[in-house]
């Protein structure tokens, strides 16, 4: 089937959960990762150049798990099992490096976990809910999600930073209120991936979650439901099918756009 443009409006519900949860937890793991050296530096008091190989380790387990985790998906599924997996060790990981004074790496080694399971765990998801035809497109809004995420993340914990003590002999608490921002943060991207599982438990079959062995006849399925939006956009009177709905996620996303570019603007000025 050749790409309509139109194909956007009927993108699933489930699909734009998706979204959500990259502008929450892609935009958390971006701007964490860019604060994590300084943060490790300050709070428990270390040498720039532990801080420094500190913080690569937040980087490491993608490197070897995610191979790993391609095969685990394909053949036993369970991505909607691994992304709340993802959010709350993300949550995990921001608690034992904000709230507590356990060695920095066994935190950063939970976030970089966190790191390996999620991206793959959605991507290979969307792959599965989208028609081929427009599956470049969703993963372009989904990335595209992703970034806006993290400029507007990024200002938001510069804004907080600012706010924590300035006193040097205090420095361990300047990133306090940053660190509380990442722990909400990390709840609203495990309660988004929480509502991902239980729609495609009850509204999808299961088909993110169920192994090789289930997900041809999942996917079967769910097969006319996954192609309707191609009749939709090729009737001559698809307008009809387009519900007040349709236009809420792209107005959204449009709106957080608008506003990342507008807040970007306003730091440089």
């Amino acid at each position: 089937h050749r790409f309509n443009p139109r194909l956007v409006l009927f993108f699933f519900g489930i699909y734009w959960m998706f979204v959500f949860e990259s502008f929450t937890l892609g935009g958390g793991w971006n701007s964490f990762l860019h604060i994590n050296s300084e943060l490790i530096k300050l709070r428990f008091d270390v040498s720039d150049s532990v801080a420094a190989w500190s913080a690569s380790v937040s980087q490491i387990m993608p490197i070897f798990l995610v191979p790993f985790l391609g095969w685990f998906f394909d053949k036993y599924g369970m991505r909607t099992d691994m992304l709340v997996m993802s959010t709350t060790l993300f949550t995990l990981s921001i608690v034992l490096l904000g709230f507590t004074m356990v060695t920095p790496v066994i935190g950063l080694l939970v976030f970089s976990v966190s790191l390996a399971l999620g991206p793959l765990a959605e991507i290979t998801a969307i792959s599965l809910v989208l028609p081929s035809s427009s599956l470049g497109t969703g993963l372009g809004i989904y990335k595209s999600a992703m970034n806006v995420g993290s400029t507007i993340v990024d200002i938001v914990v510069g804004v907080l930073q600012d706010r924590g003590s300035r006193v040097l002999e205090d420095s361990e608490h300047s990133y306090d209120y940053v660190m509380a921002f990442f722990v909400v943060w990390g709840v609203v991207a495990t309660v988004v991936a929480s509502g991902i599982f239980f729609v495609d438990r009850h509204r999808w079959g299961g088909l993110l979650r169920c192994s090789i062995a289930d997900r041809q006849e999942a996917y079967h399925l769910m097969k006319d439901k996954i192609n309707r939006p191609l009749l939709y956009v090729s009737s001559p009177n698809w307008r009809e099918y387009v519900q007040a709905w349709n236009y809420v996620p792209l107005v959204v996303l449009s709106a957080l756009l608008v506003t990342s570019l507008v807040l970007f603007a306003n730091k440089l000025a």
